[in-house]
């Protein structure tokens, strides 16, 4: 099935926001536009855009997608709060995870995490 995807990354307050997908390929992520057969195209970048790029990839159904959204921190801190914040990187990060549907359309996958198990007591 044939999926397009859109890497991007566009100025806002206090930063940039930006957008990447991952395909998962056996057991790890890899990124979208550095998987084998998927054709980049770079587009048109206006007011407030960095850089635009167009993914298109092969993927059978159930394939598995990941979009990682990083954008600037805004929360407010105090100044105690800031001093003990430690070097935090001051992003966002909102990670989603998508399913190829049989119609080739994206789903979106809530992906459980194994917990480890308690010890006996």
């Amino acid at each position: 099935m044939r999926v397009i995807l859109e890497d991007s990354e566009f100025v806002v307050p206090h930063g940039a926001r930006e957008t990447t997908w991952f395909v998962r390929v056996r057991d790890a992520w890899v990124a979208a536009h550095a998987t084998e057969g998927a054709v980049s195209e770079r587009l048109e970048a206006g007011p407030g855009t960095v850089w635009r790029r167009r993914l298109e990839l092969d993927l059978p159904a159930g394939a598995r997608l990941m979009r990682v959204e990083s954008s600037p921190n805004l929360q407010r801190k105090t100044p105690l709060e800031y001093l003990a914040g430690g070097s935090k990187s001051g992003r966002k990060v909102l990670r989603r995870e998508f399913l190829v549907t049989a119609k080739g359309e994206l789903a979106h996958f809530e992906a459980t995490r194994p917990t480890a198990p308690k010890p006996k007591k």
